[in-house]
């Protein structure tokens, strides 16, 4: 630990000043077209590439002075930044002072868009300092920037040797490390790794840099556009929470702003212009394994802003960039390559597991698993992913829509690149993304789901989205000036905005503390250091501090292969491990193994703790293997006097799940059959995503407090099912509902028995046990006690 003399705060933000100006000052070197266009220009690149130039000086601090101390790194690092500071003011030429004739005043329209733009960007840093970590994505970056502060290299990314550190932490990733050189760089000048405190801010810097290249290229067409342009990206709801949760989604998509950029602002010859192209390239590909998208998208790009009449300089300059970004951009992925045998993979050897069914989870967790929700969520996803996108893909058709048809021979002449600039931009923005949802099609058509099922893979299309979406506003708005047609528009800008504050409330609300949840501060205060436990969502350990074992590990492979819990339970005690941590959103490695079995089996375990869907269980020494004595009669949850309702909603917020609207609820007729049936059908398994069904015990079931009871299910089917509680009071009032697990049941494993032990709340006097199943989907129950 650095004793610090002045707040790290002060080092922290010194860094970011010194490697801004830096930055702003280097720029001024490149060769800028059009200066009155590009006034203001190079500072929003100079902004932009501040986040890199740490990142990288981190990345070769780690390298060069591998295992030195923690003063030195941080020494090494503001020396750094001051030379080169020293460097540049050295050889820069004064400025010749131009005189330009800039518009300065603001119209009413772009004072309420820098307004709002302010109210988010305050609204960003605010909601990242005062939460904690609670993403799984976040909170595993934070625990491998802990690793390496812990080891003093880089040579510990990934963590794929768990036994090396103490946490015993692994994550088979293949992203380049420059986010989590900046997770070490935060942790470096705030003293410690033992909290997250400047890590936070990191993914805001990203987005806010990457808002300000978002306004420079929209101000190319004018100003309002790029306002709007720079409103509606920024208020991405999944950009937006996801900035604020600090994941890495911010990084990503500022790289592949950085290399949008790239296209519309540089003038010099092919040659020059493509080694600046493919350094802009070359750096981007280290922010995520993703970006490998994006030599192919930046030369759709340049095909589509210069277009192809002068097509052997066009050859050039692609070639250029491809030559020089994969000098500078390989390095991370040749590393992949040694340590794994493929370049990126997101696939650990525990989903090599057949077992498991794997690919189950995947498609039917996300509501993609047929071609229709594939076609809908897959390659519609922008338009029918509003919690995550909001309504900015709509507004962008619209805008389309209102386009005329050009003419074939207009048509050719944005082929030629024989258009006016702002055209030239809103084409390229426009072949970019059609070259996306091109790449989605092939995807859906080899089955590769990667590409499709997972919406924050799609966020590096939103500058493009963006400023075509901000471009319909500004064009209504400057062709017309009546009165009544400005204000409308500009109050539709307002409810734009205002449309997806729900969303923003609702998962706001939603982030819990999980430093100070009831099961994780038992783990932190309660275990002894020698314990080892097996958790089922490693990313919450981050805030234990216990030696862990990942569900993830491959060394826990024999476990998952074995089918009989007396022998799974040989091997969990043979690895050390002595507790078990699960969560509610279970993984294969949990419902697809012999994990449930022995949980549920006091024989092998005791369950010590559980709140909200979280629970940690102890596993019993050897001596200790006896049946523990039913204290509880059974109650047989399908007998003919328990009435059981089904429950119909239509979903706002889909996978989110915002709110719920309930669209039927009716009685479950039984005739005289010892089963409940439920099913849900849409044609084409169209809109997966939007409706529930759930089916609950209608009465209310009197139970001891703080006692534990088992709830053990038989069933069978198709699709995503969760197990909800809900406890009530002597008055009927709402204690608590918790999800208490889900599995999936899908063409392999078609039945499942299933006991899951919980403890009742103090205060709670009886409950309500429900199960819930998502879009097109059955489940049979054939068993359901609860004791």
């Amino acid at each position: 630990m650095i004793n610090f003399l002045c707040d790290p705060w002060i080092y922290w933000f010194a860094a970011i000043i010194l490697s801004t100006i830096l930055t702003i000052k280097a720029v001024y070197f490149l060769p800028w077209a059009s200066p009155k266009k590009n006034f203001t220009s190079p500072f929003f690149l100079g902004f932009a590439l501040s986040p890199f130039l740490l990142g990288f000086l981190s990345v070769l601090i780690l390298k060069v002075f591998t295992g030195q101390s923690h003063t030195t790194h941080l020494v090494c690092l503001f020396v750094s930044l001051m030379i080169c500071n020293l460097f540049i003011v050295v050889i820069s030429k004064p400025n010749n002072k131009t005189s330009y004739t800039i518009r300065t005043k603001l119209y009413r329209d772009e004072k309420i868009a820098l307004a709002l733009l302010l109210c988010f960007i305050c609204f960003l840093i605010y909601n990242s300092i005062s939460y904690p970590l609670t993403q799984a994505d976040a909170l595993e970056y934070a625990q491998m920037g802990r690793i390496i502060y812990d080891t003093h290299t880089l040579a510990s990314y990934p963590p794929i040797h768990p036994g090396n550190h103490p946490s015993g932490f692994y994550a088979s990733v293949t992203h380049p490390p420059l986010y989590v050189a900046l997770i070490y760089l935060s942790y470096l000048i705030q003293g410690n790794a033992d909290t997250a405190l400047l890590m936070k801010l990191l993914s805001p810097w990203c987005l806010i840099v990457a808002t300000g290249l978002v306004f420079a290229i929209g101000n190319l067409i004018n100003r309002r556009t790029g306002f709007f342009s720079a409103v509606i990206f920024i208020s991405t709801p999944l950009l937006f929470l996801g900035a604020s949760s600090s994941l890495i989604d911010s990084l990503s998509v500022l790289g592949f702003c950085l290399v949008f950029f790239s296209i519309f602002f540089f003038s010099t010859t092919p040659l020059k212009l493509g080694i600046l192209q493919g350094v802009f390239l070359g750096v981007s590909l280290w922010v995520h394994s993703q970006a490998l998208l994006f030599p192919i998208l930046l030369i759709v790009g340049v095909i589509a802003y210069n277009g192809i009449i002068n097509w052997k300089a066009l050859s050039t300059q692609i070639t250029t960039i491809l030559v020089v970004s994969f000098l500078i951009g390989l390095i991370p992925y040749l590393n992949n390559y040694q340590n794994f045998g493929v370049l990126i993979s997101d696939n650990p050897l525990v989903f090599n597991i057949k077992s498991l069914y794997w690919i189950d989870y995947f498609l039917i967790d996300r509501g993609i698993e047929d071609l229709g929700a594939q076609i809908q969520y897959g390659l519609f996803k922008g338009w029918f992913s509003p919690e995550a996108y909001g309504l900015t893909f709509w507004l962008m058709s619209l805008g389309l829509l209102g386009l005329h048809k050009p003419s074939k021979n207009k048509l050719f002449q944005y082929i030629l690149g024989q258009v006016k600039l702002n055209k030239k931009i809103l084409f390229t923005a426009f072949t970019v993304i059609l070259a996306y949802h091109i790449g989605i099609i092939l995807a859906i058509i080899i089955g590769f789901n990667q590409m499709f099922r997972i919406e924050r893979y799609m966020l590096i299309i939103m500058p493009c989205v963006s400023i075509i979406a901000g471009y319909v506003f500004s064009n209504y708005l400057g062709a017309q000036n009546k009165t009544k047609l400005h204000k409308f528009f500009t109050a539709t800008m307002i409810l734009f905005i205002c449309s997806e504050l729900p969303v923003f409330i609702k998962l706001n609300e939603a982030k819990n503390t999980i430093s100070n949840d009831t099961v994780i501060k038992y783990i932190r205060d309660n275990l002894h250091t020698d314990s080892l436990t097996l958790a089922t969502l490693s990313a919450d350990m981050y805030y234990t501090k216990q030696k862990m074992i990942s569900n993830l590990d491959p060394v826990l492979r024999g476990f998952y292969l074995t089918k009989s819990p007396a022998k799974g339970f040989s091997i969990l005690k043979d690895l050390g491990i002595t507790h078990i941590y699960v969560t509610a959103n279970s993984q294969p490695t949990f419902y697809n193994s012999t994990l449930p079995e022995i949980i549920a089996n006091s024989k092998f375990s005791s369950l010590i703790s559980n709140y909200g869907g979280k629970q940690l269980y102890k596993l019993n020494a050897n001596q200790e293997i006896t049946e523990i004595k039913k204290t509880k009669p059974e109650i047989n949850l399908l007998a003919s006097n328990i009435a059981w309702q089904k429950i119909t909603s239509l979903i706002i917020g889909g996978r989110k799940a915002v709110s719920k609207i309930t669209l039927s609820s009716e009685l479950i007729k039984r005739l005289n059959q010892p089963t409940i049936e439920s099913n849900f059908r849409i044609p084409f398994s169209l809109f997966q995503r939007d409706f529930t069904t759930t089916i609950q015990t209608k009465e209310k079931i009197k139970v001891q407090e703080t006692s534990e009871y088992k709830f053990d299910i038989s069933l069978e089917g198709h699709g995503l099912l969760r197990f909800w509680l809900t406890e009530y009071d002597s008055n009927d009032q709402l204690i608590n509902k918790s999800m208490l697990n889900e599995i999936i049941l899908g063409m392999v494993v078609k039945q499942k028995d299933y006991i899951h032990r919980f403890l009742i709340l103090p205060n709670t006097k009886y409950i309500v046990i429900g199960i819930e199943h998502y879009g097109t989907s059955n489940v049979k129950i054939t068993k359901a006690v609860l004791q």
